[in-house]
C-alpha cells in the first residue's frame, strides 16, 4: 500500500512500514519510507526511531550536499525534495531549542551558509560565542579551501555589521580579513585601535604579533 501512488492513506501505510523495517534495523529502507510518509514523520517526537532516521538522514544529506559541492561531481548529485524538507524541519527544531552550536555544526558540513547565518542571527546572548565557535571550526576544521573562504566572508560581515559595537572582537575580524587577503582593511582597523583613546592600542599590537606570529 505504501508504495501505490493511488492509495489514500499512502503516508499513513509508509509511515507504518517504515516502522517495520525500523524494527529489522533496515535502516536505510526505514529512512526511504518515512521521507514518503510526509508530515507522518514527526521530527518533534522523542522517540528512537525518530532520532535514529534523523542521524541517518542527515549523514546522508552532508555526503550528498558535499558530493555536490565538490567540482569534480558538480552537477551529477540529485536530493531529494522530501529529504531538503526533513532536514530543513530539523534545523527549525534546533533553533526552536536554542540548539544553535548543533545546527551550526552540521550547517557547516553540510555547505548550508544559509543556515550557517540564521543559527548565528538568531542565537541572541549566545551570539559572540557562536561566532567564534564558527571561526575556530572554519579554521581549524574544514578542508575545504574554498567553502572556509566563504564562511570567512560570512563572518566579517556579521562581525561588522553588528550593532553592540562595544563587543566587537578586532582579533576576529582582522583575522577574517587577512586571511582573505584584505590587508588594507586590516591596515585600517589597526590604525582605527591605535588612534582611539584608552588601552585599544594594545590590542592593535596583540592582533599584528599574532598575525606577523602565525601567517
Amino acid at each position: 500500500m505504501a508504495e501505490n501512488q493511488a492509495f489514500p492513506e499512502r503516508a499513513l501505510a509508509a509511515s507504518v512500514a517504515s516502522k517495520v523495517y525500523y524494527y529489522l534495523e533496515d535502516f536505510d529502507e526505514s529512512l526511504r519510507l518515512a521521507l514518503e510518509s510526509q508530515d507522518k514523520f514527526d521530527l518533534y517526537e522523542k522517540s528512537q526511531y525518530v532520532e535514529t532516521l534523523i542521524n541517518s538522514c542527515i549523514e546522508k544529506y552532508i555526503k550528498l550536499k558535499q558530493e555536490a559541492n565538490d567540482k569534480k561531481t558538480q552537477g551529477t548529485v540529485v536530493i531529494d525534495n522530501k529529504m531538503e524538507v526533513v532536514i530543513d524541519k530539523m534545523f527549525k527544531r534546533c533553533f526552536s531549542d536554542k540548539q544553535y552550536k548543533q545546527a551550526i555544526g552540521i550547517a557547516l558540513e553540510a555547505r548550508r551558509l544559509d543556515k550557517v547565518k540564521e543559527a548565528i542571527e538568531m542565537s541572541g546572548e549566545q551570539m559572540e560565542d557562536n561566532l567564534s565557535y564558527t571561526y575556530t571550526i572554519a579554521q581549524d576544521i574544514l578542508k575545504s579551501k574554498d567553502f572556509r573562504t566563504e564562511v570567512m566572508k560570512l563572518l566579517l560581515i556579521i562581525f561588522q555589521n553588528r550593532n553592540d559595537s562595544g563587543n566587537f572582537d578586532y582579533y576576529k575580524i582582522a583575522k577574517c580579513q587577512f586571511y582573505l587577503g584584505l590587508f588594507e582593511g586590516t591596515a585600517a582597523l589597526l590604525e582605527k585601535l591605535v588612534k582611539e583613546d584608552g588601552d585599544k592600542y594594545l590590542d592593535a599590537y596583540q592582533i599584528a604579533f599574532d598575525i606577523c606570529d602565525k601567517e
